[in-house]
Protein backbone atom coordinates (compact mmCIF):
# COMPACT_ATOMS: atom_id res chain seq x y z
CA UNK A 1 0.00 0.00 0.00
CA UNK A 2 2.15 2.98 -1.41
CA UNK A 3 0.49 6.54 -1.37
CA UNK A 4 1.97 9.37 -3.66
CA UNK A 5 2.22 12.91 -3.86
CA UNK A 6 3.08 15.21 -6.92
CA UNK A 7 5.07 17.95 -6.80
CA UNK A 8 4.91 20.57 -9.32
CA UNK A 9 8.05 22.22 -10.64
CA UNK A 10 8.82 24.73 -13.13
CA UNK A 11 11.22 24.74 -15.97
CA UNK A 12 11.84 27.61 -18.67
CA UNK A 13 7.86 27.68 -18.39
CA UNK A 14 6.96 24.41 -18.53
CA UNK A 15 5.23 22.47 -15.77
CA UNK A 16 5.37 19.02 -15.38
CA UNK A 17 4.39 16.49 -11.89
CA UNK A 18 6.89 14.33 -10.68
CA UNK A 19 5.50 11.66 -8.47
CA UNK A 20 7.04 11.12 -4.87
CA UNK A 21 6.27 8.11 -3.01
CA UNK A 22 5.79 8.31 0.77
CA UNK A 23 5.36 5.07 1.69
CA UNK A 24 3.32 4.89 5.01
CA UNK A 25 1.23 1.20 5.01
CA UNK A 26 -1.02 0.74 8.25
CA UNK A 27 -0.61 -3.01 9.06
CA UNK A 28 -2.58 -5.13 11.75
CA UNK A 29 -2.10 -8.05 13.99
CA UNK A 30 -4.77 -10.19 15.87
CA UNK A 31 -4.77 -13.07 17.64
CA UNK A 32 -7.56 -14.62 14.90
CA UNK A 33 -5.62 -13.64 12.08
CA UNK A 34 -3.66 -15.72 9.14
CA UNK A 35 -0.24 -15.38 8.19
CA UNK A 36 -0.85 -16.83 4.75
CA UNK A 37 -3.83 -16.02 3.73
CA UNK A 38 -4.40 -12.61 4.94
CA UNK A 39 -3.36 -9.17 3.96
CA UNK A 40 -2.46 -7.29 6.79
CA UNK A 41 -5.54 -5.17 6.77
CA UNK A 42 -7.46 -4.39 9.90
CA UNK A 43 -10.55 -6.74 8.52
CA UNK A 44 -7.81 -9.41 7.00
CA UNK A 45 -5.00 -9.43 9.72
CA UNK A 46 -1.91 -11.59 10.36
CA UNK A 47 -1.22 -13.36 13.51
CA UNK A 48 2.10 -12.80 14.73
CA UNK A 49 4.44 -9.79 15.08
CA UNK A 50 7.52 -11.64 13.13
CA UNK A 51 5.19 -11.87 9.80
CA UNK A 52 4.47 -7.97 10.20
CA UNK A 53 8.15 -7.23 11.27
CA UNK A 54 9.48 -8.96 8.01
CA UNK A 55 6.75 -6.85 5.64
CA UNK A 56 6.57 -3.11 7.61
CA UNK A 57 9.38 -0.78 6.04
CA UNK A 58 10.12 3.13 6.54
CA UNK A 59 7.50 5.03 7.44
CA UNK A 60 4.74 2.43 8.31
CA UNK A 61 2.92 1.79 11.38
CA UNK A 62 1.95 -2.10 12.66
CA UNK A 63 -1.23 -1.89 15.04
CA UNK A 64 -1.66 -5.19 17.66
CA UNK A 65 -5.60 -5.87 18.59
CA UNK A 66 -6.59 -6.77 22.11
CA UNK A 67 -5.40 -10.05 23.05
CA UNK A 68 -2.36 -12.42 24.35
CA UNK A 69 -0.50 -13.73 21.85
CA UNK A 70 2.45 -16.86 22.77
CA UNK A 71 5.06 -15.32 20.36
CA UNK A 72 9.23 -15.23 21.22
CA UNK A 73 12.52 -14.76 19.25
CA UNK A 74 11.00 -11.98 17.52
CA UNK A 75 13.55 -10.16 15.56
CA UNK A 76 13.67 -6.68 13.63
CA UNK A 77 15.11 -7.28 10.13
CA UNK A 78 14.50 -3.54 8.26
CA UNK A 79 14.91 0.07 9.45
CA UNK A 80 12.82 3.25 9.11
CA UNK A 81 15.12 6.40 8.49
CA UNK A 82 14.89 10.12 10.29
CA UNK A 83 11.90 11.11 8.42
CA UNK A 84 10.06 8.02 8.73
CA UNK A 85 10.27 5.82 11.69
CA UNK A 86 8.24 1.78 11.30
CA UNK A 87 6.42 1.76 14.41
CA UNK A 88 4.85 -1.27 16.59
CA UNK A 89 1.94 -0.17 19.11
CA UNK A 90 -1.05 -1.55 20.09
CA UNK A 91 -4.47 -0.33 18.99
CA UNK A 92 -6.51 2.63 20.22
CA UNK A 93 -4.60 1.77 23.82
CA UNK A 94 -6.31 -2.01 23.82
CA UNK A 95 -4.52 -4.68 26.17
CA UNK A 96 -1.56 -6.55 23.89
CA UNK A 97 0.24 -9.01 25.51
CA UNK A 98 3.14 -11.39 24.71
CA UNK A 99 3.33 -14.57 27.08
CA UNK A 100 6.69 -16.21 27.02
CA UNK A 101 4.89 -19.98 28.46
CA UNK A 102 7.49 -19.76 31.10
CA UNK A 103 10.46 -20.81 28.69
CA UNK A 104 14.05 -19.79 28.93
CA UNK A 105 14.33 -17.65 25.85
CA UNK A 106 13.70 -13.97 24.65
CA UNK A 107 10.99 -11.55 23.42
CA UNK A 108 12.10 -9.16 21.27
CA UNK A 109 15.70 -8.48 19.79
CA UNK A 110 16.59 -5.28 17.70
CA UNK A 111 20.06 -5.87 16.15
CA UNK A 112 21.64 -3.18 13.55
CA UNK A 113 18.22 -1.16 13.29
CA UNK A 114 17.69 2.39 13.33
CA UNK A 115 14.43 4.57 13.71
CA UNK A 116 11.74 2.27 15.25
CA UNK A 117 9.36 2.51 18.10
CA UNK A 118 7.75 0.06 19.91
CA UNK A 119 4.53 1.35 21.56
CA UNK A 120 1.83 0.05 24.46
CA UNK A 121 3.17 -3.94 24.06
CA UNK A 122 3.43 -6.29 27.82
CA UNK A 123 5.88 -8.80 27.90
CA UNK A 124 5.55 -11.02 30.22
CA UNK A 125 6.42 -14.71 31.58
CA UNK A 126 9.71 -16.06 30.82
CA UNK A 127 12.03 -18.62 32.97
CA UNK A 128 16.00 -19.04 33.63
CA UNK A 129 19.10 -17.50 32.92
CA UNK A 130 20.00 -15.30 29.89
CA UNK A 131 16.08 -14.83 29.44
CA UNK A 132 15.03 -10.84 28.48
CA UNK A 133 11.97 -9.11 27.73
CA UNK A 134 13.98 -6.29 25.12
CA UNK A 135 17.46 -6.12 23.94
CA UNK A 136 18.79 -3.38 21.99
CA UNK A 137 22.24 -4.14 20.70
CA UNK A 138 25.06 -3.89 17.57
CA UNK A 139 24.75 -0.56 15.73
CA UNK A 140 20.95 0.27 16.40
CA UNK A 141 20.16 3.98 17.11
CA UNK A 142 16.81 6.05 17.19
CA UNK A 143 15.11 3.13 19.02
CA UNK A 144 12.65 4.36 21.45
CA UNK A 145 10.57 1.87 23.57
CA UNK A 146 7.44 4.00 24.54
CA UNK A 147 4.41 2.70 27.59
CA UNK A 148 5.64 -1.08 27.14
CA UNK A 149 5.70 -3.27 30.28
CA UNK A 150 7.17 -6.19 31.00
CA UNK A 151 7.04 -8.73 34.09
CA UNK A 152 7.41 -11.93 35.64
CA UNK A 153 10.54 -12.57 34.38
CA UNK A 154 12.20 -15.34 36.58
CA UNK A 155 15.89 -16.91 36.47
CA UNK A 156 14.85 -19.34 38.93
CA UNK A 157 11.15 -21.11 40.27
CA UNK A 158 12.41 -20.73 43.25
CA UNK A 159 12.62 -17.34 44.80
CA UNK A 160 14.17 -18.38 48.19
CA UNK A 161 17.48 -19.50 45.77
CA UNK A 162 19.76 -16.48 45.44
CA UNK A 163 21.35 -16.21 42.38
CA UNK A 164 25.04 -17.20 41.79
CA UNK A 165 27.49 -15.04 39.06
CA UNK A 166 25.43 -16.92 35.84
CA UNK A 167 21.83 -16.38 36.80
CA UNK A 168 21.08 -13.48 34.46
CA UNK A 169 17.54 -12.09 33.56
CA UNK A 170 16.80 -8.87 32.20
CA UNK A 171 13.91 -6.63 31.51
CA UNK A 172 15.40 -4.30 28.72
CA UNK A 173 18.93 -4.85 28.08
CA UNK A 174 20.77 -2.34 25.93
CA UNK A 175 24.22 -3.20 24.99
CA UNK A 176 26.44 -1.41 22.40
CA UNK A 177 29.50 -4.16 21.63
CA UNK A 178 30.74 -2.71 18.46
CA UNK A 179 33.57 0.01 18.36
CA UNK A 180 30.57 2.31 16.72
CA UNK A 181 28.56 3.07 19.24
CA UNK A 182 24.51 2.78 19.98
CA UNK A 183 23.23 5.95 20.27
CA UNK A 184 19.93 8.34 20.80
CA UNK A 185 18.20 5.13 22.53
CA UNK A 186 14.55 6.23 24.49
CA UNK A 187 13.11 4.38 27.21
CA UNK A 188 10.13 6.19 27.81
CA UNK A 189 7.09 5.48 30.53
CA UNK A 190 8.06 1.64 30.95
CA UNK A 191 7.38 -0.20 33.81
CA UNK A 192 9.46 -3.56 35.03
CA UNK A 193 7.50 -5.37 37.80
CA UNK A 194 7.49 -8.40 39.53
CA UNK A 195 10.28 -9.91 38.02
CA UNK A 196 13.75 -12.06 39.60
CA UNK A 197 16.63 -10.86 37.63
CA UNK A 198 19.16 -13.00 39.65
CA UNK A 199 22.19 -10.95 39.15
CA UNK A 200 20.85 -8.73 36.79
CA UNK A 201 18.97 -5.98 36.25
CA UNK A 202 15.55 -4.17 35.14
CA UNK A 203 17.16 -2.04 32.91
CA UNK A 204 20.95 -1.90 31.94
CA UNK A 205 22.69 -0.21 29.39
CA UNK A 206 26.60 -1.11 28.97
CA UNK A 207 28.95 -1.22 26.70
CA UNK A 208 29.48 1.39 24.31
CA UNK A 209 26.15 3.27 24.18
CA UNK A 210 25.60 7.08 24.34
CA UNK A 211 22.62 9.89 24.16
CA UNK A 212 20.55 8.05 25.46
CA UNK A 213 17.66 8.28 28.01
CA UNK A 214 15.70 6.46 30.31
CA UNK A 215 12.50 8.56 31.75
CA UNK A 216 9.41 8.25 33.48
CA UNK A 217 9.93 4.53 34.08
CA UNK A 218 8.28 2.32 36.91
CA UNK A 219 10.60 -0.55 38.34
CA UNK A 220 9.00 -2.44 41.63
CA UNK A 221 9.70 -5.96 43.14
CA UNK A 222 12.46 -7.27 40.46
CA UNK A 223 14.95 -8.33 43.50
CA UNK A 224 18.16 -6.60 42.55
CA UNK A 225 19.02 -3.27 40.81
CA UNK A 226 16.63 -1.30 38.70
CA UNK A 227 18.66 0.63 36.62
CA UNK A 228 22.40 -0.08 35.67
CA UNK A 229 24.82 2.41 33.27
CA UNK A 230 28.02 1.07 33.40
CA UNK A 231 31.35 1.03 30.92
CA UNK A 232 31.94 -1.25 28.62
Amino acid sequence: MKRFCYVIKFWWGLIFFQPTDLHAARYFVATNGNDVANSGTINSPWRTFQRAANTALAGDTVFFRAGQYFERRIQLPNSGNAAQYITFKNFANEAVTFDGSAQRDSFLLIKNCAYIRVVGLHFRNLLGNDSFGVRIRGTSHHIELRKCSITNLYFSTNSGVPPDTSDNTHGIFITGESSTAMYAITVDSCEIKDCRTGQSEAITVVGNVRDFKITHCRINNTGNIGIVVAGF
